[in-house]
């Protein structure tokens, strides 16, 4: 296919492309919605900044829509999972004294995130550093994933599969941002009737399972802290939304766990599979963080 524009992103004047559309697919603003399934893809990043810039991260989330939603799997704890709770500040959009405050739960969210890694951030100043100039609006997945890169996290786009995965990612002190839609009475407790398209930051999880969040929707931030039905959340956000979030940590190494069902961990690199008895130290499960030295 030809190339897809995702945009440009400088903080206070991103813009994301124009309409582009061919026989290969669509870009929706911050979504390429392909016509048929792709086996590979190739991205490039061009730096257009006048001065020093640094690359330190790209990612790339993609999605098969058409599997079914099994709500079962989706809402399954991890075998001793127990409560938890990080302490995320509280950001009320609805608060802001602007005429935009109805539509920042995107910078809002990221901005609380931000300054639960120490980064103090707030709402209206994520809101105008995020904003698409383009396409008028302040949800643009990739910009505000970006604005918290450029302050120094290591935040992207991501799709999660269940709420297992969230708490895998929570219990290790790293923050989600979950997108989530849903309808008249389909989510209970929160402070938005019905909505297409809302952002919230996932905080924790209580004894019985059920999600905790900062939800910037709410009237106050006295009221921002909720907590949300496990299968109703399930629905709105990885059923509703195909696991939708920004995730957020102070360095990569956060990120790094073992994705097979388990792998040798050596004192050394084995030259060659003779040595992995004397070299081995132990197994590593899967999920188990692992750190880059």
């Amino acid at each position: 296919s030809p190339w897809f524009d995702f945009g440009l992103f400088r903080p206070g004047a991103s813009a994301s492309a124009a309409d582009q559309e061919n026989k290969f697919g669509k870009m929706d603003v911050d979504v390429l919605k392909l016509k048929a399934k792709a086996s590979a893809f190739s991205y490039r990043v061009t730096l257009a900044s006048p001065g020093r810039a640094c690359l330190r991260l790209v990612a790339a989330s993609y999605t098969d829509t058409g599997l079914p939603f099994n709500e079962k799997e989706a809402v399954k704890k991890n075998p001793g999972a127990k409560p938890l709770k990080l302490a995320v500040p509280r950001y009320s959009q609805m608060v802001q004294k602007a005429a935009c405050a109805g539509d920042i739960c995107s910078p809002a969210s990221v901005a609380m995130a931000m300054s639960y890694y120490g980064r103090r951030e707030f709402p209206l100043k994520a809101a105008a550093a995020a904003r698409d100039h383009a396409a008028k609006i302040y949800g643009n997945w990739a910009f505000n994933t970006a604005y918290a890169g450029s302050k120094g996290l290591c935040a992207f786009l991501t799709r999660l599969n269940s709420l297992a995965e969230a708490e895998a990612y929570l219990s290790r002190g790293l923050t989600l941002i979950a997108s989530v839609t849903f309808g008249p009475g389909e989510l209970r407790n929160s402070p938005l009737k019905k909505t297409r398209g809302h952002l919230l930051v996932m905080t924790g999880f209580d004894a019985r399972g059920n999600v905790l969040v900062n939800d910037p929707a709410a009237l106050s931030e006295r009221t921002v802290p909720r907590v949300y039905d496990r299968a109703e959340f399930a629905r709105a956000w990885l059923k509703n939304k195909y696991g939708t979030a920004y995730a957020v940590a102070k360095d990569l190494n956060a990120f790094l766990t073992v994705k097979a069902p388990f792998t040798e961990l050596f004192s050394a690199p084995p030259a060659h599979a003779g040595e992995h008895k004397k070299l081995i130290e132990s197994q590593l499960l899967l999920n188990e963080p692992a750190v880059l030295q």
